[in-house]
Formats: C-alpha cells, structure tokens, sequence
C-alpha cells in the first residue's frame, strides 16, 4: 500500500527497525508481466529466510566437534588399571593432540550428567564419593 517502514510499526505497535528487517527478509526481486523486474515482499519467503537463519545460529555440540577425544575418553575410563581422571584426560588430550578440538572438563562432566556420553556417574569413583 506504499506505507513507510514507520506507519507500518505505528499500526503494529512494534519497532520501526523490526518492520524494516522483516521487510528486507521478505522481499524478493520478481519478473512482471512486462518483463520488468520489481522487487515485492512475500510473508513466506521471510519465514523460509528466518527458520534458515535460526537453524544455523546455535552453537555445535562437542559430540560433533570432537568424536575422536570423547572415543578415547570412554576407552581411557574404561581402562583397567585406570590411569585417568576426566581432568588429567582432558589435559593429556591438549597436551598430546593440540591440534584436534577438545572440550573443557566442566562440559565433559555437564554431558555425562545429561547422558549424553556412554560414560555414566557410577564409572567415575571419585564423583561419587
């Protein structure tokens, strides 16, 4: 309807910055009947272009990041005699494998609590005491 950016967030009692993102979100450059281009916005080009944008904003886990650390970590705490803790685990793995990702041990320990390893609170002696 030609409103600007401003009447548009008056009516909808939003922030003029909202409207004016949602709006470059959602406009596309289209092909009239003329063969001219123009630009129009479509309410479902901008929700494809958000859910795209969300999908890609949250951080990676370190399951995905490190699978060969959290590997050796099972195979280390489950080695009889056990030489480790997740702590000196966690600090040889810097020390001897710099070059590959390896998570801090709080983040170890906050993964074996939700279960996200197949570690569980029983395979660690000194957590429980």
């Amino acid at each position: 309807d030609g409103w600007s950016c401003r009447r548009i967030a008056r009516e909808l009692h939003r922030n003029p910055s909202t409207i004016s993102r949602e709006l470059k979100r959602g406009t596309i450059r289209q092909i009239g009947a003329n063969h001219k281009p123009f630009m129009a916005y479509f309410a479902e080009t901008a929700q494809v272009v958000y859910d795209n944008h969300r999908a890609a904003c949250h951080a990676v886990s370190w399951l995905l990041k490190a699978p060969e650390f959290f590997r050796q970590l099972v195979i280390e705490l489950r080695r009889k005699p056990r030489v480790h803790s997740i702590d000196s685990f966690v600090h040889w793995f810097k020390m001897h494998r710099s070059k590959l990702p390896c998570p801090s041990t709080p983040t170890v320990y906050r993964y074996i609590d939700e279960g996200r390893l197949e570690l569980t609170n029983s395979e660690l002696p000194m957590k429980l005491r």
